[in-house]
Protein backbone atom coordinates (compact mmCIF):
# COMPACT_ATOMS: atom_id res chain seq x y z
CA UNK A 1 0.00 0.00 0.00
CA UNK A 2 1.35 3.69 -0.86
CA UNK A 3 1.86 5.89 1.86
CA UNK A 4 0.85 10.03 1.25
CA UNK A 5 2.72 12.74 3.70
CA UNK A 6 0.78 15.74 3.63
CA UNK A 7 3.22 18.89 5.19
CA UNK A 8 1.50 22.04 6.54
CA UNK A 9 4.03 25.09 7.47
CA UNK A 10 3.58 28.31 7.58
CA UNK A 11 6.87 30.57 7.78
CA UNK A 12 7.89 29.39 11.67
CA UNK A 13 6.50 26.12 11.46
CA UNK A 14 6.31 22.67 9.46
CA UNK A 15 4.26 19.65 10.53
CA UNK A 16 4.11 16.17 8.96
CA UNK A 17 1.43 13.86 8.47
CA UNK A 18 1.14 10.43 7.11
CA UNK A 19 -1.59 7.94 5.99
CA UNK A 20 -1.47 4.57 3.93
CA UNK A 21 -3.99 5.17 1.15
CA UNK A 22 -7.09 3.76 1.80
CA UNK A 23 -6.42 2.62 5.41
CA UNK A 24 -6.91 4.65 8.80
CA UNK A 25 -6.23 8.32 9.31
CA UNK A 26 -4.00 10.88 9.11
CA UNK A 27 -1.34 10.77 11.88
CA UNK A 28 1.16 13.56 13.19
CA UNK A 29 4.70 12.34 12.28
CA UNK A 30 6.84 15.38 13.10
CA UNK A 31 6.94 18.78 13.97
CA UNK A 32 9.39 21.41 12.76
CA UNK A 33 9.80 24.48 14.01
CA UNK A 34 12.31 27.50 13.06
CA UNK A 35 15.18 27.63 15.27
CA UNK A 36 15.49 31.46 14.28
CA UNK A 37 11.00 32.13 15.07
CA UNK A 38 11.13 34.59 17.93
CA UNK A 39 8.24 34.51 20.38
CA UNK A 40 6.20 37.09 20.58
CA UNK A 41 6.56 39.33 24.07
CA UNK A 42 3.57 38.85 26.57
CA UNK A 43 2.60 42.20 27.86
CA UNK A 44 4.95 44.22 29.44
CA UNK A 45 7.99 41.55 29.21
CA UNK A 46 10.82 41.53 26.46
CA UNK A 47 11.09 38.94 24.06
CA UNK A 48 12.64 35.59 24.97
CA UNK A 49 15.00 34.87 22.35
CA UNK A 50 16.84 38.41 21.07
CA UNK A 51 17.15 38.54 17.27
CA UNK A 52 20.24 38.30 15.63
CA UNK A 53 20.82 40.69 12.83
CA UNK A 54 22.84 38.07 11.06
CA UNK A 55 20.41 35.28 11.34
CA UNK A 56 19.43 33.90 8.48
CA UNK A 57 15.80 35.22 7.25
CA UNK A 58 13.18 33.93 8.59
CA UNK A 59 11.80 30.42 7.42
CA UNK A 60 15.55 29.64 6.02
CA UNK A 61 16.51 27.20 8.81
CA UNK A 62 12.96 25.60 8.49
CA UNK A 63 13.01 25.23 4.81
CA UNK A 64 16.48 23.66 5.27
CA UNK A 65 15.41 20.89 7.90
CA UNK A 66 12.18 20.15 5.55
CA UNK A 67 13.71 19.92 2.21
CA UNK A 68 16.33 17.33 3.82
CA UNK A 69 14.10 15.45 5.51
CA UNK A 70 11.48 15.09 2.74
CA UNK A 71 14.51 14.10 0.67
CA UNK A 72 15.67 12.20 3.27
CA UNK A 73 12.66 10.57 3.75
CA UNK A 74 11.69 9.40 0.06
CA UNK A 75 15.30 8.11 -0.26
CA UNK A 76 14.28 5.72 2.61
CA UNK A 77 10.75 4.97 0.73
CA UNK A 78 8.31 6.49 3.56
CA UNK A 79 5.95 8.14 1.20
CA UNK A 80 5.34 7.47 -2.34
CA UNK A 81 2.72 10.62 -2.44
CA UNK A 82 3.55 14.41 -1.23
CA UNK A 83 0.56 17.06 -0.93
CA UNK A 84 1.99 20.81 0.24
CA UNK A 85 -0.31 23.17 2.17
CA UNK A 86 1.40 26.10 2.65
CA UNK A 87 1.63 29.97 1.81
CA UNK A 88 2.77 30.77 -1.51
CA UNK A 89 5.97 32.30 -1.30
CA UNK A 90 7.15 29.04 1.31
CA UNK A 91 5.70 26.58 -1.31
CA UNK A 92 7.77 28.21 -4.10
CA UNK A 93 11.11 27.84 -1.95
CA UNK A 94 10.27 24.38 -0.95
CA UNK A 95 9.78 23.16 -4.29
CA UNK A 96 12.86 25.06 -5.57
CA UNK A 97 14.90 23.58 -2.94
CA UNK A 98 13.49 19.93 -3.35
CA UNK A 99 15.28 17.46 -5.85
CA UNK A 100 13.49 16.67 -8.94
CA UNK A 101 12.82 13.35 -7.38
CA UNK A 102 11.02 14.69 -4.43
CA UNK A 103 9.02 16.90 -6.64
CA UNK A 104 7.65 14.20 -8.71
CA UNK A 105 5.87 12.98 -6.01
CA UNK A 106 4.20 16.19 -5.56
CA UNK A 107 0.13 14.96 -6.12
CA UNK A 108 -1.51 18.17 -4.93
CA UNK A 109 -0.57 21.76 -3.48
CA UNK A 110 -2.78 24.09 -1.87
CA UNK A 111 -1.94 27.90 -1.19
CA UNK A 112 -3.46 27.95 2.62
CA UNK A 113 -2.47 29.23 5.83
CA UNK A 114 -4.31 26.61 8.16
CA UNK A 115 -3.92 26.91 11.84
CA UNK A 116 -0.71 24.74 12.75
CA UNK A 117 -1.41 24.50 16.31
CA UNK A 118 -4.43 22.85 15.99
CA UNK A 119 -3.86 19.22 15.57
CA UNK A 120 -7.52 18.20 15.26
CA UNK A 121 -8.14 21.03 13.11
CA UNK A 122 -5.70 19.81 10.67
CA UNK A 123 -6.45 16.37 10.87
CA UNK A 124 -9.95 16.81 10.20
CA UNK A 125 -8.88 19.29 6.81
CA UNK A 126 -6.73 16.65 5.58
CA UNK A 127 -9.64 14.13 5.87
CA UNK A 128 -11.48 16.33 4.30
CA UNK A 129 -9.48 17.33 1.48
CA UNK A 130 -7.46 14.27 0.53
Amino acid sequence: MKTRWAVIANSSRARIFARVIGAGAWQDIQDLADKHAVDAPEAGRESRAPKDPSAEPEGTCLLSRLTAELKAARKRGDYEELILVMPETLQKSLRSALDANTRKLIIASTVDELPINSLTRLRKELAKRW
